[in-house]
């Protein structure tokens, strides 16, 4: 299912399949921890398995984070693969942190990430009426 991933062992400990497993490589990881800063980061990491929570913070957090289209594009960049087939294994990813991170940290997340992850997240994007 998953062409853009290898296996980086942390996925087994969440509990998905091999599918999933193939997209939480440590670029997914990784690449959400470079995007997530203070508290929730912290929040996320203790609610991970040890070692996905390592994957998580090993990367130091960008100074401007990425729209949630530029996080997949920069994804697609560092796999090789095309947008579709990253976007498409992203959202799996992202359900199987959702899932351990629980709907109030995803809220608090997506109030500190730009626009754009909340779909990533199985979310609707909802913007406020002019």
């Amino acid at each position: 299912m998953f062409r853009t991933g290898g296996w980086s062992g942390w996925g087994l400990l969440l509990g998905f399949t091999q599918g999933v497993v193939y997209g939480l490589k440590g670029r997914r990881g990784s690449g959400l921890g470079r995007q997530l800063t203070g508290d929730e980061r912290v929040d996320l990491a203790a609610r991970l398995p040890l070692k996905a929570a390592r994957v998580l913070t090993a990367q130091i957090p960008d100074t401007q984070p990425l729209t949630g289209w530029a996080f997949v594009k920069n994804l697609a960049a560092r796999t090789g693969a095309c947008l579709a087939t990253t976007r498409w294994d992203t959202g799996p990813v992202f359900a199987a942190v959702a899932a351990h991170a629980g709907p109030d940290l995803i809220t608090r997340i997506l109030h500190q990430l730009p626009t754009g992850y909340a779909l990533l997240f199985g979310r609707a994007e909802l913007t406020p009426a002019a």
